[in-house]
């Protein structure tokens, strides 16, 4: 490394340099980071590149803001310190609405934890949020108690018509009473009262939707080029470029 004319020597330190004169440079150019590494350290390493890294960048843990009385975790599962971390400009901290750090294995396998931050993106970027008006039959909630109590009519009436109820519990009392019980047999029945129960869903949520807009492959592709001549032809009107 000496001889390529770094003044730095060591590979790590090279690495911790770079990416603080890269962030220094985006926030230069009024760039706000979310950063999320593995880093191998923790706030108290001797070797304080975090603690550098964190003063000259001024980047902050959105976690400690959100919990400033959370003791320190492992993220590491056979670590005993915090060396993964997620951090963001200052700038970013009036719109951090949440922020979390997850248990082991949770969402996938590693021996690493998650770590999460919720932004307010809208108000951070200035958006203003605009209503749409949903196609509410292809809706079933609260707002229409009628059709609601209607849906669950029929999925009551169906659920009955086929024992399914009874059938549940005569399972669970066989499985509770029978250690030995054929665990094959359970699954089919199991499987069997889950087929029921999915038929019962599927008919009540069409009993409430009549006039359902149709829906085929190729009205889809039809659909999906109809939009992009649309784009393109709003391009050549007013010569802009969404590309």
């Amino acid at each position: 490394m000496i001889m390529q004319g770094f003044d730095i020597t060591s590979p790590i330190k090279l690495y911790w340099n770079d990416l603080m004169n890269y962030i220094v440079r985006l926030h230069q150019d009024k760039h706000d980071i979310i950063l999320l590494m593995g880093m191998n350290q923790h706030l108290y390493s001797k070797a304080q590149d975090l603690q550098i890294l964190l003063r000259n960048c001024g980047l902050i843990d959105p976690h400690i803001l959100c919990h400033p009385e959370s003791p320190e975790v492992n993220t590491y599962q056979r670590g005993t310190h915090k060396i993964d971390h997620l951090l963001i400009s200052q700038e970013l901290t009036p719109y951090v609405t949440s922020a979390g750090i997850e248990p082991f294995d949770a969402g996938t396998v590693s021996d690493h934890r998650g770590l999460w931050v919720d932004v307010a993106l809208a108000e951070y970027l200035g958006i203003h949020k605009k209503s749409y008006n949903l196609n509410k039959k292809r809706h079933i909630g609260s707002g229409n108690p009628t059709i609601c109590a209607k849906s669950m009519s029929k999925l009551q009436d169906h659920l009955l018509s086929n024992n399914v109820y009874k059938t549940t519990n005569q399972l669970y009392e066989h499985i509770h009473q029978n250690a030995s019980y054929d665990s094959q047999k359970v699954t089919r029945e199991i499987n069997k009262i889950d087929r029921l129960i999915t038929q019962g869903m599927l008919a009540a949520e069409k009993s409430v939707q009549h006039n359902r807009p149709p829906f085929s492959k190729k009205l889809h592709q039809g659909r999906l080029e109809f939009i992009l001549a649309h784009m393109v032809l709003k391009q050549v009107m007013y010569k802009t470029d969404r590309s």
